[in-house]
């Protein structure tokens, strides 16, 4: 959420958004009033017993993730949070992933239609598989999904893993079109797959970013992304019922973006 140019990125799951993030991040987080949500993190609205306010929440782990120069500035600087965000007679707070829907929910009407905004979106049938192999590598036994993906030991086929609606319980597996907005004109929709072409374009145009600083964001990217494009696993997986499992769960994924 960059305040300073009014624009707002969403975290499209599965779809490069931590190297988009850490090669925008260090550039973003010199201005005044940028907030970049990490794992953990979330922009919340609080009450006291005067009024409500609004505060950049920072769970007491992950204090690494953001300077406490840049912390104390932005509760310094609340203030330029009274113009986007709600005003709720109830905590609300937006999170690393949160969708189009809960943006909305989350920021005034007025402020979110005039935002420039953007999402990162990747080819339906990788991005699937790579939610598949994410969740595989799961071993926390309290994740109920690992049981569902392992009920007798072993790993159920990223098949099953479609047909039986596991995708379902799963935000990286979620649809794309949660995390863009078809009826705003304004809203882009940038391709994995042309990602350093794409930085350029929405760092020049809508972050109105210099040449260097859009230089040393390329150089950041190009040392934390790993090629997100590629089919990473068995191709034995990815089967023609599998195909047409995601043929039909990602339907409007194919449509809007084109794939």
């Amino acid at each position: 959420m960059c305040f300073d140019r009014d624009f707002l990125l969403f975290h499209n799951p599965k779809s490069a958004g931590t190297s988009i993030e850490n090669a925008l991040a260090e550039t973003l987080l010199s201005f005044d009033k940028t907030v970049v949500l990490r794992t953990g993190w979330s922009l919340r609205h609080f009450r006291d017993h005067n009024r409500s306010f609004r505060v950049v929440h920072r769970p007491k782990k992950r204090r690494e993730d953001i300077s406490d120069e840049q912390w104390k500035r932005l509760n310094r600087r609340k203030d330029f949070l009274w113009a986007a965000i709600r005003s709720f007679p109830r905590t609300a707070a937006l999170h690393k992933h949160s969708t189009v829907g809960e943006a909305k929910e989350f920021f005034r009407a007025g402020y979110f239609l005039s935002a420039g905004k953007a999402c990162f979106v990747r080819n339906p049938y990788s991005r699937a598989y790579s939610a598949y192999r994410f969740k595989a590598s799961s071993v926390n036994p309290k994740d109920p999904l690992v049981h569902r993906l392992r009920p007798d030991g072993t790993l159920i086929s990223f098949e099953d893993f479609l047909a039986k609606g596991i995708w379902q319980d799963v935000l990286a597996a979620r649809p794309q079109v949660n995390w863009h907005d078809d009826e705003d004109r304004s809203f882009r929709a940038y391709r994995v797959e042309n990602i350093e072409a794409e930085i350029v374009d929405m760092s020049a145009n809508s972050l109105k970013l210099r040449r260097s600083e859009i230089d040393q964001i390329l150089e950041r990217l190009r040392n934390s992304r790993q090629n997100v494009s590629a089919f990473l696993g068995d191709p034995r997986d990815m089967t023609p019922t599998a195909r047409k499992y995601i043929e039909e769960i990602y339907a409007a994924d194919f449509e809007r973006f084109g794939y």
